[in-house]
């Protein structure tokens, strides 16, 4: 059942490619991914195929191999010949996909293929010498990275193309091929040497401008199997392509900038990779143009995201992912606070860390409502946000972290000094000396800084109320009779009504805003963005109890649902207000019967001293 709820889903989102490649694309971005995707016989130096598996005479061309391999002495160019079976197999196997040959023959050719790229797997440990040593053995593996870098892009290609029952075996291929190309790779190259081999390998391959995507999508698969020593190079490695590719397109025309947005839509590939690789750009410096660009790209990844996962749902697994993001995030959070990293400074770590939490707590009310797709994308765009707040802190605050998702009790997976003194608040509602403490005795961080000692004056009128624990206490409320406007994910500011959100265009709205935030004027409101996305009404925490007298805060008045009753605040003030207000309805419709009554009798009295009257 799963394999068919995999295909089903490898399925539907060939249909959502094919319809915008029919519908959207552009001929250009039809080029692009075609330039990306597709691999001629002649890339691997070998001629199309003249005969297939299937054929009466195929088994002379068999025959021929082995006889080839059999006369080979030299270890080098045995394995190397071996390799170039390996490219005619795959290419066979591609001509019979396209054909639509049987399964059977499609499943005997994966086969065949996988045998020969375990033989090349196999000569090359034989050879003595690494690359470093001998010019030979240095040829044979640029070539062969080259080609191996290829056979993944077909590989992945197929994957789209072969019959249900043909796709599992295509996939275990490709798996089975990326533990022989590093196994491969270990067996002739230093393992120092080998990022640099693959970036070579990438570059020497021709591309779209958009190519770097791909590149980099393989090079994390890669980095996942390669030994430990060399991951951090790797990383490194890729953040550079990363930022060579953000200059890349940040010099194309603005119409060819729009494109990205077709192209990652539509081109193969696995698209919460690609989600990272976006959020990873996005905590970079951007042009105005390229910034809206990234989001409008990240929210077309995340819905495609979300319609893939909607045929192949586990909700035990999903509950279980969202535990661990949310265990990652409370210890990216608390390598914040352990670090001392100012949000004046770094306001691009901060940010990523408030749209995280925003993205998680939306997954949590999917989760709840049972909207188990939706609560799958909220939880990948939160997980790609909380791993790029990592990768932002090595770049740019130059820590080497490493964040595992291990359990919540486990006290050693964020190191720190003993010595630090950076003071914090925790959820005990005690102050201590440094994270350290706090860990030691397993208490959550509360907020940075010492726990407030009395209690916090109001905020006046105009006055920002802090609402970010990394920053400080978020314990503050505005004065009576001031109401809270939420200006930016980190900020609120304390204002007497909305009149100053009230606007005609868009430079009526000088309230400041986060780095990435611009304000537009709808409905003659302000509105302020909430994530990627705007609200039709302006951005005010908004309290509101429902009739079972639960009170819960919302982030806008529009979301205010049915039934729902605004109040000023969520206490037991505000149950009492709603209370009263009950009771002062309800007195009302006391009073409005006892005056009907009254009416009425004074009518009887009236038509009685009418009647008597009369006689």
């Amino acid at each position: 059942m799963k394999k068919l709820f995999s295909r089903l889903l490898i399925s539907s989102l060939m249909l959502v490619s094919f319809v915008s490649v029919s519908a959207i694309e552009t001929p250009s971005v039809i080029a692009d991914i075609n330039l990306d995707e597709e691999v001629q016989a002649s890339d691997l130096g070998v001629n199309e195929p003249s005969l297939l598996p299937g054929h009466p005479f195929y088994f002379i061309k068999d025959w021929t191999r082995n006889i080839k391999s059999i006369v080979t002495f030299d270890p080098v160019k045995k394995a190397s010949l071996e390799a170039e079976f390996a490219n005619e197999k795959l290419i066979e196997l591609k001509k019979m996909a396209e054909l639509n040959m049987s399964e059977e023959s499609l499943g005997k050719a994966i086969n065949s293929y996988r045998e020969r790229i375990q033989k090349t797997e196999e000569l090359t440990a034989k050879i003595e010498q690494k690359s470093s040593e001998d010019e030979k053995v240095k040829d044979f593996s640029e070539q062969f990275t080259q080609q191996q870098i290829l056979h993944d892009k077909i590989l992945l290609k197929l994957e789209q193309q072969v019959p249900e029952n043909v796709f599992e075996k295509i996939k275990e291929a490709r798996d089975e091929h990326i533990d022989r190309f590093q196994n491969t790779l270990l067996n002739i190259e230093e393992v120092k040497d080998i990022p640099e081999k693959l970036i070579n390998g990438l570059n020497n391959i021709e591309g779209s401008d958009f190519k770097a995507i791909k590149d980099i999508e393989l090079l994390n698969r890669l980095k996942e199997k390669l030994p430990e020593e060399i991951t951090s190079d790797m990383e490194n490695r890729m953040n550079e392509k990363i930022e060579n590719f953000k200059e890349r397109i940040e010099n194309l025309p603005s119409e060819k900038q729009e494109g990205f947005q077709e192209y990652i839509s539509n081109v193969t590939g696995n698209k919460e990779t690609y989600l990272n690789i976006i959020d990873n750009i996005g905590g970079r410096v951007l042009s105005e143009n390229l910034k809206k660009i990234i989001n409008n790209v990240r929210e077309k990844s995340l819905e495609q995201i979300k319609a893939g996962e909607k045929m192949n749902i586990d909700s035990d697994k999903l509950q279980e992912e969202f535990n661990n993001n949310e265990n990652l995030l409370e210890k990216v959070k608390t390598l914040i606070l352990e670090k001392g990293l100012d949000k004046n400074s770094m306001p691009e770590i901060f940010q990523f860390i408030e749209d995280a939490e925003l993205d998680l707590d939306k997954a949590k009310e999917y989760l709840e409502e049972g909207n188990y797709s939706d609560a799958f994308g909220e939880i990948k765009s939160s997980f790609s946000l909380s791993k790029n707040t990592e990768n932002l802190i090595k770049r740019m605050a130059g820590y080497d972290v490493d964040l595992e998702l291990k359990d919540t009790d486990d006290q050693t997976t964020i190191k720190c000094n003993d010595t630090t003194n950076i003071p914090v608040c925790g959820t005990d509602g005690k102050t201590y000396r440094n994270i350290c403490e706090a860990q030691k005795e397993n208490v959550k961080i509360a907020y940075r800084g010492e726990c407030e000692k009395q209690e916090m004056t109001c905020a006046k009128i105009n006055e920002q109320v802090n609402r970010n624990p990394l920053v400080g206490s978020t314990n503050q409320t505005c004065c009576a009779g001031l109401t809270e406007f939420r200006i930016t994910r980190s900020y609120s500011i304390c204002k007497n009504d909305d009149s100053e959100f009230e606007c005609t265009t868009d430079k009526d709205c000088p309230l400041s805003r986060s780095a990435d935030e611009t304000s537009s004027c709808v409905d003659s409101k302000c509105v302020i963005p909430l994530g990627s996305s705007s609200v039709s009404c302006i951005q005010i925490i908004s309290p509101a109890v429902n009739s079972d007298g639960i009170c819960k805060e919302f982030s806008s008045p529009c979301e205010v649902p049915e039934g729902w009753t605004r109040v000023d605040q969520c206490d037991s003030k505000a149950i009492q207000l709603k209370n009263t207000a009950k009771q002062e309805e309800i007195k009302l419709q006391i009073q409005a019967r006892e005056e009907a009554i009254k009416a009425q009798e004074m009518k009887s009295d009236n038509n009685e001293n009418n009647s008597t009257g009369t006689f």
